[in-house]
């Protein structure tokens, strides 16, 4: 017969995979030395340091999906907020809003996370009006990420 974690023990080992992921997503795992990429380590930064959506751009394979998880993880850093990726090739409507509400909070407007959309370019025009219309009245309480 297994036992059952409680309550605590899994908002525990959310705490810890969040902690180890900030770790793993900080500002030193953007790999290099070159300009450019000391370049975007600062535009990481900045990101991070704001409440602001943020949009990365790049070819397949650079790197974005990891950039958005250090932009996330370097801004919750102490507040331990959820990332919710979706794929923007393969979602439909029903999963991109059961995402957008995991991560809001009727009662107060507050932040409750980030929203991941990578590939966003390969979302269908309704589920971009629908994305467009919850950002629009959400009044700030969930981030969004696109790459």
């Amino acid at each position: 017969m297994s036992v059952q974690p409680t309550t605590d023990q899994l908002h525990q080992t959310l705490r810890r995979v969040r902690r180890t992921q900030a770790e793993h997503y900080n500002l030193a795992s953007i790999l290099g030395e070159s300009s450019g990429i000391r370049k975007v380590r600062n535009q990481v930064s900045a990101a991070a340091s704001s409440t602001a959506n943020v949009l990365i751009i790049g070819r397949e394979g650079t790197g974005r999906a990891h950039i958005a998880r250090a932009v996330h993880y370097q801004w919750t850093a102490d507040r331990q907020l959820p990332l919710v990726p979706v794929d923007g090739a393969t979602a439909n409507e029903d999963l991109l809003r059961r995402c957008w509400d995991s991560l809001r909070d009727p009662a107060q407007n507050r932040h409750r996370g980030t929203l991941l959309v990578t590939h966003a370019d390969s979302l269908d025009e309704s589920l971009q009006s629908i994305l467009c219309s919850a950002m629009q009245n959400a009044g700030g309480e969930v981030r969004l990420i696109a790459t």
